[in-house]
């Protein structure tokens, strides 16, 4: 009979390590699940209500044709001397109302960026929907494991651009895995079928999934069967073992 693999982890409520029998578990136990539920619920319960606010406060802004340059940088989530760069950049002509008051025309705002995926008059809520296909780049070099060099060396002759969400430069994360992808692969000849493993190594379908995703072992999509690096799978369970 096959022994059940075993996990450790440490408790996301009482900070207590734990063994469990799935890698997916985040709780030692009943009492600690049913806190960590109440804790989960709780922050989003608070989320969507910052989201309620802060989304009524836009609404406020986009009501105005005329606004102020403070107003302007929290409407777009970016700071004052960023605004004064772009509005700069793109040669926007600001309104002097008098000596001491600046404002910029609404309308100017909605044209400030060209590879913008949502408007200044997009919702909160779509906006960070849109997040979840895109990556910084700062996320993109962890991810990945590659140097900020040699990510720009790779997506300039692609054409990949970054697209301004919320205020920040994202970069489309499908397109960016396609890319390096290959790189990380390129030098792997050897590679395993999950009925190999499963053969071999008297583990579970469910057990490789989760294991390969743990531990960022590489894997590829050859028709429809999902190959996987037999050096990183081998030397993973080295280290495991």
């Amino acid at each position: 009979m096959t022994n059940r693999v075993q996990y450790e982890f440490t408790c996301k409520t009482c900070g207590n390590l734990f063994t469990a029998y799935t890698s997916k578990t985040k709780y030692c136990g009943l009492k600690c699940a049913r806190r960590g539920y109440k804790a989960e619920k709780r922050n989003e319960h608070i989320q969507s209500v910052n989201d309620e606010i802060k989304e009524s406060n836009r609404q406020k802004l986009l009501s105005q044709e005329n606004l102020s340059l403070t107003a302007a940088a929290d409407l777009l989530s970016i700071s004052r001397p960023t605004l004064y760069k772009l509005l700069t950049e793109k040669n926007i002509k600001l309104l002097r109302i008098t000596k001491r008051t600046i404002r910029v025309k609404k309308s100017d705002l909605m044209e400030l960026y060209q590879n913008q995926l949502s408007t200044i008059n997009t919702p909160i809520a779509e906006i960070r929907k849109a997040k979840d296909e895109y990556i910084a780049v700062s996320d993109a070099l962890e991810q990945f494991k590659i140097s900020l060099s040699w990510f720009y060396t790779k997506i300039r002759p692609t054409g990949i651009k970054p697209t301004i969400i919320d205020g920040k430069p994202l970069y489309p994360i499908e397109p960016l895995k396609k890319l390096f992808a290959k790189k990380q692969y390129k030098d792997i000849t050897e590679w395993l079928t999950v009925a190999e493993i499963i053969e071999k190594f008297g583990v579970s379908r469910d057990y490789i999934y989760s294991y390969i995703s743990n531990h960022n072992i590489p894997r590829k999509k050859q028709g429809k069967c999902i190959l996987i690096s037999k050096h990183h799978w081998e030397q993973n369970k080295r280290k495991t073992q």
